[in-house]
């Protein structure tokens, strides 16, 4: 297939100004446009396309993608019409909208319309929402954010410097990928897609992360370079199944030890730390187990008075023991 290439454009400068500022737009913007014009090389029966690019106004740019080929009913445009579907959702979750303009042997034209500016940012109240948990009244302000872009949000946008616009950009692609997270997770999307859809992004952040590690702001550039050290790990939940991309699962087996040793005062000896390093993890393993601590605990006693074997907090061994 093969896009006409204009060698000498007087409105180029135009054109340029037509790029969103918003990374997030236009990564979603790449990837929409790459999977229409893999659409036309796998359906449309064609080797030609035409992609047109111009800014409507100061607030909003569109793409057309059109060819020749052979078309369809667009008034079947469902969850299974070469993904158009799916563009159509995305694009609508960032402000923008799609029209489709077909009909059987007379081609295609597809139509993206998207804001400059990402229009997922949370307000205030917001999060129920995003799925952002709110922070308690006279919490600090640096609290971890639920789904992976809190600490970059006051790390680096909150610090009102050279850092914020990447922070901005970071955290609108940390807004796409959940998007598409949450509904691998709810089943609406395959993983195969998702990984798809997660390169060019993956991409993106690496970029963004690359360029704060050279900003002005030292602590900016310090977080962006503690980052990189971790990128590639940063990314195992796409390819692994079973894997969370945040730490909430551990976070929340945490906060029981966290508030605990703030209430309680600590303990006066290494045996007092032993009995209640014991005695949190038991608490944390049967929760995520669903078993009962007391029990559990009173399983503990009697072995210990009958001189039997002491039930175990293995998963595979208490379903055994269960059982039995």
């Amino acid at each position: 297939m093969k896009l006409r290439e204009t060698t000498h454009c007087p409105n180029c400068e135009r054109l340029a100004q037509a790029e969103p500022a918003d990374e997030g737009i236009r990564v979603l913007l790449f990837q929409a446009v790459r999977e229409l014009l893999d659409n036309i090389v796998q359906h449309a029966g064609v080797e030609h396309a035409w992609v047109e690019m111009k800014r409507l106004n100061d607030e909003q740019v569109q793409i057309v993608v059109r060819d020749e080929g052979v078309g369809f009913d667009p008034g079947n445009l469902g969850t299974s019409v070469f993904g158009l579907f799916g563009i159509r959702e995305r694009l609508e979750l960032l402000g923008g909208k799609l029209e489709v303009e077909s009909s059987p042997g007379k081609g295609t034209s597809v139509s993206m319309v998207a804001s400059f500016r990402s229009a997922l940012r949370p307000s205030k109240g917001d999060d129920a929402a995003t799925g952002r948990q709110a922070a308690p009244a006279g919490a600090a302000p640096a609290q971890p954010h639920p789904t992976g872009g809190g600490p970059i949000r006051v790390l680096l946008i909150d610090r009102c410097n050279s850092g914020s616009d990447i922070g901005t950009s970071l955290l609108s692609l940390s807004d796409q990928m959940f998007h598409w997270w949450r509904r691998v997770r709810d089943g609406t999307l395959a993983r195969s897609s998702f990984q798809k859809y997660v390169g060019p992004l993956r991409h993106a952040v690496r970029e963004q992360l690359e360029r704060g590690a050279e900003c002005s702001c030292k602590k900016t550039a310090g977080t962006c370079r503690k980052l990189l050290k971790q990128e590639s790990a940063m990314w195992t939940f796409v390819w692994v199944e079973g894997v969370e991309p945040t730490n909430n699962g551990p976070e929340r087996t945490l906060r029981h030890g966290v508030l605990w040793r703030k209430s309680s005062g600590g303990t006066d000896s290494p045996a007092g730390s032993r009995f209640v390093e014991r005695m949190l993890s038991v608490v944390a393993t049967c929760r995520q187990q669903k078993r009962s601590v007391l029990e559990f605990l009173a399983a503990c006693c009697r072995a210990r008075l009958d001189g039997s074997r002491a039930p175990s907090l293995l998963p595979g061994k208490a379903m055994s023991a269960a059982v039995a």
